[in-house]
């Protein structure tokens, strides 16, 4: 869950911060997400609503998976009467890109496993709490790729896609990846200690996509989300050592 929520954070503050340092800003406009801020808003919130229990049961899981599979339909319906992806893409075309995508996901599979297990080793070793590491270095870490695309859309002169990027990989691991962890393997946790988490989480998402309504992302704005990313940080590495103590 940590990680989950906290690579939201990251790429909330991190992709979009650097886009906007880069790109002076980026654009929000899309047909396809026009009008779905508070669609989307429900979404990325639906998790935090299942999880005031304590608890990620089976249950939670199925109806998050649900959710996931109505946002994937509801977006290619949007779509296929807005675009024309499904006129214009070639099934070679598609096919390639499949290759592509399964290849690049082994790789990040494995480079995600490597990254956990070494994580913890050195939390482990160095006495530092795992949930801190999960919230700094594997969340850093598994927005690396976000981060990656955010630079090239900058230098391809579509900023847009760094936005576009952010929110669908946000729906993804509030949906998709809580809800197969969810069944597989449920799960209780301290509420309070992802209270902080939960706060900055719902806070980031709310300006995002308010800000979103006006077309663009500015600097000043990025830099908003870097500060508040940072001072989620400091306060997570303050309420460790209280822990310690």
């Amino acid at each position: 869950l940590g990680t989950l929520f906290s690579s939201n954070l990251a790429g909330l503050a991190l992709v979009l911060g650097i886009t906007t340092i880069f790109g002076k800003k980026v654009s929000t406009k899309s047909k396809v997400l026009r009008g779905t801020n508070l669609f989307m808003w429900g979404l990325i919130m639906l998790p935090i609503l299942l999880l005031f229990d304590g608890k990620l049961s089976r249950i939670d899981g199925i109806f998050l998976v649900l959710a996931f599979i109505f946002y994937v339909v509801y977006i290619w319906r949007k779509e296929g009467s807005l675009g024309k992806v499904k006129k214009d893409v070639k099934f070679e075309t598609i096919l390639k890109d499949g290759f592509i995508f399964a290849g690049s996901l082994i790789v990040i599979l494995l480079s995600a496993r490597y990254l956990v297990f070494s994580s913890i080793m050195i939390a482990n070793s160095l006495g530092i709490s795992s949930f801190l590491i999960a919230l700094s270095v594997i969340a850093i870490g598994a927005t690396m790729p976000d981060i990656m695309v955010a630079i090239k859309s900058v230098k391809q002169k579509h900023e847009g896609v760094g936005y576009g990027n952010v929110v669908g990989s946000m729906v993804v691991k509030a949906l998709l990846f809580l809800g197969v962890i969810g069944i597989i393997n449920p799960i209780e946790y301290s509420v309070l200690a992802l209270g902080n988490l939960i706060f900055f989480r719902t806070a980031m998402v709310t300006l995002v996509l308010f800000w979103a309504t006006k077309g663009m992302i500015k600097r000043k704005q990025g830099l908003v989300l870097l500060l508040m990313y940072a001072i989620f940080m400091i306060i997570e590495v303050m309420l460790s050592n209280l822990i310690v103590l």
